[in-house]
């Protein structure tokens, strides 16, 4: 197999369809550029990562997740553009726009809320639920753990379960609920490599309390080890992004039936 036919097996065929271990592989360095980048951008223009800014952030991962379901569904998206990873390029293009928008021009943070929000609000119109039951059941147990683990937080105190950590462990857990909820309800199958390899070998299942553990402990190490509270936020952000993404789009793709 010369290096051509290596791309295209392990790149460009499974594109949009499924992950391959060559191209989780690259795509996780590319994300860890990119997020070290990033990072270092936001620092130069002197944009402070707050928890509020996070928060000002989430329509715009929300985003991309509904645009990632429209291109399933093959509506206004139909592009291999907008299939992993392409879509994570096009999606930061809008969101850093946004910023700069935000920034430069109105010069309110709020502004960044406000953006994303009307963006998103757009998108939501051309969203057709169809499968009421999977909606339904998503949203039911997602937020039935959320709830349970936010009460245990205000009960013992226990600040792993509050504020921005709370988001993103929900974010994560609603990946975990929706993809399990997809696959052994409605026929839905696993494209990534990870979670594939952790449903094969421990039932569909157990990827929610695995998925809750990961998360509990990455916020727990960074908590404790990030050197600054944006830091902190930042990386809070990059687990957000990695769960309520992919959780809106499988949450979405099985109430649009596709």
């Amino acid at each position: 197999m010369d290096l051509k036919e290596f791309f295209i097996k392990y790149y460009l065929e499974p594109l949009g369809k499924y992950y391959t271990l060559p191209a989780t592989i690259t795509y996780a360095l590319i994300f860890l550029l990119a997020i070290y980048c990033i990072f270092n951008l936001l620092k130069k223009l002197k944009i402070k990562i707050t928890e509020k800014f996070v928060i000002y952030l989430i329509p715009f991962v929300i985003l991309g997740g509904v645009v990632r379901a429209l291109r399933d569904a093959e509506i206004i998206y139909t592009s291999w553009l907008f299939v992993s990873p392409p879509i994570y390029f096009y999606i930061f293009f809008i969101t850093f726009l946004s910023i700069l928008v935000s920034k430069y021009v109105f010069k309110k943070e709020e502004a960044i809320f406000v953006i994303g929000i009307s963006i998103l609000f757009m998108h939501l119109l051309f969203v057709k639920i169809i499968v009421i039951k999977a909606l339904f059941y998503i949203i039911l147990l997602w937020s039935a753990i959320v709830c349970v683990l936010f009460i245990l937080g205000k009960i013992f105190n226990l600040g792993i379960f509050t504020g921005l950590n709370i988001i993103a462990i929900a974010s994560q857990l609603l990946d975990a609920v929706s993809a399990v909820i997809s696959i052994e309800f409605f026929g839905y199958g696993e494209q990534h490599v990870v979670s594939n390899f952790i449903m094969q070998n421990f039932g569909t299942w157990s990827f929610i309390p695995v998925k809750l553990f990961v998360s509990v402990l990455a916020i727990w190490l960074i908590d404790k080890y990030s050197e600054t509270i944006e830091m902190k936020n930042y990386l809070k952000f990059i687990i957000i992004v990695l769960g309520l993404a992919l959780g809106v789009r499988n949450t979405l793709r099985a109430s649009m039936g596709v």
